[in-house]
């Protein structure tokens, strides 16, 4: 196992045999550390108007966690240990994780304990029917701060970073499988006070959210499913390839999303603010990374299970968005759509001029549309599109 402990990691021995592999290593992250005050403050939010300076979490990597495959393993296995000792260090540096006491803005992150020292962070803002927002299969809200902000307008809006990432505060434990993420939102609900509340699930979140509403409906007053992967997705090609070698591909994931998010971007924001989207939306990343090995691990994980007895145990009234067909090449549009189909009484919306993305890239549409619903989660939707 490796431990981070104030930007400096140390690994501590592990044992393959008769073999012992130290991976000796240490990084000073100081200077990242500096420059991090400055490039927090501007990609949280993109109209800095509530900017903050916050840190990186530290704490300890996933235990026995294979971060090229995605899978837990024996910690003795000799087949990963030399990997995980390399992976473990170039996940750190890639990461930057930085533990330090950050300056929080008023009301905008709440902070609880979490295992081993570590800070739970809680993103808890704005006042008015509370809706608990599950993040993307990245596993960091950060990446939806303008979302969010948008529904903190007129909601209590709540999200977390999902088990297993730094700053979570949750290991995941291999016995409990998809179960961890449903333990986790009764834990958000838990610290937040909150006895019943919507739930809003954007894209792979979209999955925990349902199996959520159908296991918990006397907590979930109403459900929001934002361009998830619907009954019957399987990844495209591209996709499996960077599955089936998480970190071997990271960076060619990495260097061709703009292509694949720039035609929806350009829709929503024209030919000036599409640059300066990305610009931010792209330090909202690196600010807050995500885990390769983690991400594929999950979209693994949920091919093997059957929703379908969810769907129709979804009692409360629910909502499916998605972004136009031509513009979203991340999840099909027709496969978000089937929640509409499956799901009792579900209502379908349409927004119009952006794809995957449309939460973030017309932040302010997007919650136009999901805080009435939120209000009011009875009432029918008058229109299809937005």
């Amino acid at each position: 196992m490796a431990r981070l402990t104030r930007g400096r990691l140390f690994g501590e021995t592990v044992e393959d045999g008769d073999e012992l592999i130290q991976p000796a290593f240490a990084f000073d992250l100081a200077k990242f550390d500096a420059f991090g005050h400055t490039l927090l403050d501007v990609c949280l939010d993109d109209s800095k108007a509530d900017a903050i300076e916050r840190g990186f979490g530290g704490g300890e990597l996933l235990k026995d966690f294979d971060a090229q495959a995605g899978f837990f393993h024996h910690p003795a296995d000799p087949a990963h240990l030399a990997f995980d000792a390399v992976q473990a260090r170039d996940e750190c540096l890639l990461l930057g994780c930085v533990q330090h006491k950050a300056v929080y803005a008023a009301h905008e992150l709440r902070v609880s304990a979490g295992y081993d020292g570590c800070d739970v962070r809680i993103y808890d803002r704005g006042s008015g029917p509370p809706i608990i927002v599950i993040p993307g299969v990245q596993g960091r809200f950060e990446w939806f701060t303008p979302t969010l902000a948008a529904l903190g307008a007129s909601c209590r809006t709540i999200s977390y970073t999902l088990a297993g990432d730094l700053g979570s505060g949750r290991r995941l434990d291999p016995k409990l499988g998809f179960e961890n993420y449903l333990q986790q939102v009764d834990e958000v609900f838990e610290r937040t006070g909150l006895t019943r509340a919507a739930v809003c699930g954007i894209s792979y979140g979209g999955l925990i959210a349902v199996r959520y509403a159908a296991s918990r409906p006397e907590r979930v007053a109403a459900l929001v499913i934002a361009s998830s992967p619907g009954p019957g997705w399987r990844p495209d090609p591209m996709q499996a390839a960077c599955i089936a070698h998480p970190w071997r591909k990271a960076l060619t994931f990495v260097a061709t999303a703009p292509g694949r998010v720039w035609p929806e971007v350009h829709e929503a924001r024209g030919s000036l603010g599409t640059l300066g989207f990305l610009a931010r939306h792209g330090l909202r990343a690196a600010a807050a990374p995500m885990i390769p090995g983690l991400m594929a691990a999950r979209i693994v994980e949920t091919q093997s299970i059957d929703f379908s007895a969810d769907w129709a145990a979804v009692q409360c009234p629910t909502l499916v968005t998605s972004g136009e067909p031509h513009l979203d090449r991340i999840v099909p549009v027709e496969s978000t759509r089937k929640y509409a189909e499956m799901i009792p009484g579900a209502k379908y919306v349409m927004l119009e001029r952006t794809g995957h993305l449309g939460m973030v890239t017309r932040a302010s549409e997007w919650a136009a549309l999901v805080a009435p619903f939120v209000a009011s989660p009875g009432d029918t939707c008058a229109r299809n599109k937005v």
